[in-house]
């Protein structure tokens, strides 16, 4: 090979330009390890952005998911204040004792 000319993968090294798949753990759709991961962030984040999944491997061993993000709907922050809307208020007990409550656990 001539100096300054790129280098080529070898019969056993990916492709610099594909993200490789390798069977999941946990359900996950590939496995890829760190270093590659390090090097191709912007490309996995582009196919989790379409939804692909995969788990980053350091020596073999899973540490962690990349995953597409769940937002949090309209629907889901409106059930969340009817149900504490819902919780059934204390009855029988003055305001000032609810505060020295509050005080106390604050300690």
């Amino acid at each position: 090979m001539e100096a300054g000319s790129p280098r080529q993968p070898g019969p056993n090294q990916p492709q610099a330009n594909k993200l490789v798949h390798r069977p999941g753990q946990n359900g996950m759709e590939g496995c890829i390890g760190a270093f590659e991961a390090k090097a191709q962030l912007s490309r996995l984040l582009r196919a989790v952005e379409n939804g692909e999944q995969f788990t980053i491997t350091v020596r073999g061993k899973p540490v962690a998911d990349l995953v597409p993000h769940r937002g949090h709907s309209a629907q889901s922050l409106d059930a969340a204040v009817q149900a504490m809307q819902a919780f059934r208020r204390i009855q029988g007990v003055a305001d000032a004792d609810v505060a020295s409550f509050v005080s106390e656990g604050r300690r």
